[in-house]
């Protein structure tokens, strides 16, 4: 998981030293990728989506922002999920890269008064002609799924973080 600097999604924030640092309101652009594996038949999805304010992807505050593959409709502050192949930058396997936006935000009661966000997703690398998850007006579409026609190939839990928000 990595942040972009802008919009664009051609340069990013390094991940190592300073922690990034948002103004509460403005976007905070999110890029979830597959590295060193080149299947083009492979396909990065992105399950549920959630922030913490702790690195602990388990802690009990978390506010969602994908559930299920589709932005969380329960409350006003929606994510965006961004189209990859439709990007002005082409990437060798754009279905191994997933995008989103989210507005910056914090937690009511941050926890060590730290201004900490913290982004974490549940992740599944699949192969097969079944391997889609289409959402329609922020709700997802339920069919079922035909056996032998979808191959999850590896599940995992990724993060990345801090962002550190400021009004």
């Amino acid at each position: 998981m990595r942040f972009a600097k802008d919009a664009g999604y051609k340069s990013f924030y390094s991940t190592h030293g300073r922690p990034l640092m948002a103004e509460l309101g403005q976007p905070v652009y999110v890029e979830v990728f597959v590295v060193k594996h080149e299947d083009k038949d492979l396909i990065l999805l992105l399950g549920d989506c959630w922030a913490t304010p702790t690195e602990n992807p388990n802690d009990l505050q978390r506010w969602n922002l994908i559930v299920k593959g589709c932005p969380f409709s329960g409350d006003s502050h929606r994510t965006v999920v961004l189209s990859v192949a439709s990007s002005k930058e082409p990437l060798r396997f754009p279905s191994l890269h997933k995008r989103f936006e989210v507005k910056m935000f914090s937690f009511v009661k941050p926890k060590e008064d730290e201004n900490w966000v913290y982004f974490h997703c549940n992740v599944e690398l699949c192969k097969g002609l079944d391997c889609s998850r289409p959402c329609t007006d922020g709700r997802r579409k339920l069919r079922t799924i035909a056996s032998g026609l979808r191959e999850s190939i590896h599940h995992s839990v990724i993060s990345g973080g801090p962002i550190i928000f400021f009004t």
